[in-house]
């Protein structure tokens, strides 16, 4: 596994392109702005912008989930805090349902652990978000908590998922 390219089953993992910001902020949706932090008026040309920190940024990456064609259908970010990488998620509306989102996610938890050498995978979902959950369970992952505050504002329920595991 490398910066470049991850392959996981009938997915593809790779860092977002600068020109497409335009296709990053078209794949969102309102289940995508109710639970990330994704803002609903940022446009293509900011998503670039955010494209080029995040490729550039240490202890940073965003991931373009692809599906079997190499087109864009989701996003996996990483964020690297001490010794615990924070991952998030998302997919087109299209793209839900087919398990791609726990494939992703466990690429993308496989690839922090080998390439920074954390000690654990760390996720906020949303209490609402039952999809997400599931998702979570299916990579892997166990509930460690509750967070009162979390990065969408409201409470949320931690996952955790260590390196020796």
């Amino acid at each position: 596994m490398t910066r470049d390219k991850l392959l996981a089953g009938e997915i593809t993992l790779r860092p977002w392109r600068l020109e497409e910001g335009h296709v990053y902020a078209g794949l969102r949706d309102e289940l995508v702005y109710r639970f990330t932090t994704e803002d609903p008026s940022v446009d293509g040309e900011s998503c670039a912008s955010e494209i080029l920190a995040a490729r550039h940024g240490p202890g940073q990456l965003a991931f373009a989930i692809c599906d079997s064609r190499g087109d864009p259908v989701g996003n996996v970010a990483v964020v690297r805090r001490g010794a615990t990488a924070e991952i998030s998620y998302w997919l087109s509306a299209p793209a839900r349902g087919r398990g791609w989102a726990s494939t992703a996610l466990r690429a993308a938890t496989a690839w922090a652990f080998e390439e920074w050498d954390v000690d654990n995978a760390e996720l906020e979902i949303d209490p609402a978000n039952e999809a997400s959950v599931r998702v979570a369970e299916a990579a892997g992952y166990l509930r460690h908590g509750t967070r009162l505050e979390s990065a969408c504002g409201g409470p949320a329920l931690l996952y955790r998922l260590s390196a020796e595991t």
